[in-house]
């Protein structure tokens, strides 16, 4: 039987990887078209104001992009933390993990909707690794527990 522990591991690399594409991606960003490169100006350029500050709709996109790169940091070293706390701990990892999987889910689903299929193959892979994971840490919690 495989362990949760690898499952774990499994879905923090990838996590790890796909913050990586992500980030690579994103800062190197060329917009590949007149059209996108004229949109990617305005947004830089038309500035509003919010109370005494002024914002651009670039850096929200610069700032939103940053934000996920950390959340997807963030999914990784739960991924890495979990796969430790099982082995000592089935039980406890059992809620983090399932919202950590409903997380994923959501990512997933807006990864379909809104993105190229590496964004999707990364969540996907993720899900499914804590979906095992979960699985998994379930049955071992069950074995463990006297007769």
């Amino acid at each position: 039987m495989l362990k949760p522990t690898l499952f774990y591991r499994a879905a923090g690399t990838f996590s790890v990887l796909f913050t990586g594409g992500h980030l690579f991606a994103f800062l190197k960003f060329k917009p590949p078209t007149a059209d996108a490169v004229a949109l990617r100006a305005a947004m830089d350029t038309t500035r509003f104001q919010v109370g005494s500050h002024s914002y651009s709709f670039g850096g929200f996109y610069v700032g939103a992009g940053l934000y996920v790169a950390g959340s997807m940091l963030l999914v990784a070293a739960l991924a890495f933390w979990l796969g430790q706390r099982v082995r000592k701990d089935p039980a406890f990892v059992r809620a983090p993990t399932a919202f950590l999987l409903l997380f994923e889910l959501w990512g997933l689903a807006l990864c379909w909707q809104f993105f190229s299929s590496a964004p999707l193959i990364f969540s996907a892979l993720i899900v499914a690794c804590l979906a095992c994971a979960f699985w998994t840490a379930e049955r071992q919690r069950g074995a463990s527990l006297p007769v």
